[in-house]
C-alpha cells in the first residue's frame, strides 16, 4: 500500500467515524426526547389513575356512609360522628381519618373508622400505623378508650383473621348494607 493510499484510507475512516458520531448523537437526542415524552405520559397517567382511585374511594365512602352511621351508633352508642377529620401538626406531619365517632359520659370512647374499597395486608398495615398515631395527633383523646373499625367492600384472602388479630372491628358489605360481625372470641384492641 502506498503512502497516498494509506492517507486516503485514514481520511475515509476519519470521515466514516465522524459520520457515525453524528448519526449516533442524533439517535441519542431522538431517544432522549422520546424518553422525556414517555416520562411525561407516565406522570400524567399516574395522576389520572390516582384521581380515579380517589374518586372510587370517595364513592366507596358515600356508599358505606348510611350503613356505617347505623352500625357505629348501634355498636358503640356514638353521640357524635364526623367524616373526613384532618389534623396537621406544626412540624408538617398530617393525619386524615375517614370518620371519627365519640361516646361521651361515663363510657368515654373514640372510634376511628377507616374505609377501604380493597382491604389487603398493605392497607391493614397503614391503618395499624394510623391508629398508633391517633393519640399523638389528637391529645384530647388521651383519656378515652380508642377503638378502630375498618369498613371494607372487598377483602383479600385471609385478611379478616389478621384484622381481628390486630384488634380491629371489621364492617363488611352484606347485600346493600354493612354489618359488623365479630368472632365470639374477638377482643378489640384499645389503641
Amino acid at each position: 500500500m502506498t503512502d497516498q493510499e494509506l492517507r486516503d484510507l485514514i481520511g475515509s475512516l476519519a470521515a466514516d467515524t465522524q459520520r457515525y458520531k453524528e448519526e449516533f448523537a442524533a439517535e441519542r437526542q431522538k431517544t432522549e426526547a422520546e424518553r422525556r415524552k414517555t416520562d411525561k405520559q407516565l406522570r400524567e397517567l399516574g395522576k389520572q389513575i390516582g384521581g380515579i382511585h380517589d374518586k372510587f374511594g370517595k364513592f366507596a365512602e358515600g356508599l358505606m356512609l348510611p350503613s356505617l352511621k347505623r352500625v357505629v351508633r348501634k355498636t358503640f352508642g356514638v353521640d357524635t360522628l364526623d367524616w373526613h377529620v384532618e389534623r396537621e401538626m406544626a412540624d408538617g406531619r398530617h393525619i386524615e381519618l375517614d370518620a371519627r365517632g365519640l361516646v361521651n359520659g361515663s363510657r368515654n370512647i373514640c372510634v376511628v373508622i377507616e374505609v377501604k374499597s380493597n382491604l389487603n395486608q398493605q392497607e391493614l398495615a397503614k391503618v395499624v400505623k394510623k391508629m398508633e398515631d391517633v393519640r399523638a395527633f389528637f391529645p384530647e383523646y388521651a383519656a378515652m378508650k380508642l377503638y378502630g373499625v375498618i369498613a371494607a367492600i372487598h377483602t383479600s384472602r385471609g385478611i379478616e383473621e389478621r384484622v381481628y388479630k390486630a384488634g380491629f372491628y371489621l364492617a363488611r358489605m352484606s347485600d346493600t348494607t354493612f354489618r359488623l360481625d365479630v368472632p365470639k372470641d374477638f377482643v378489640p384492641k384499645e389503641f
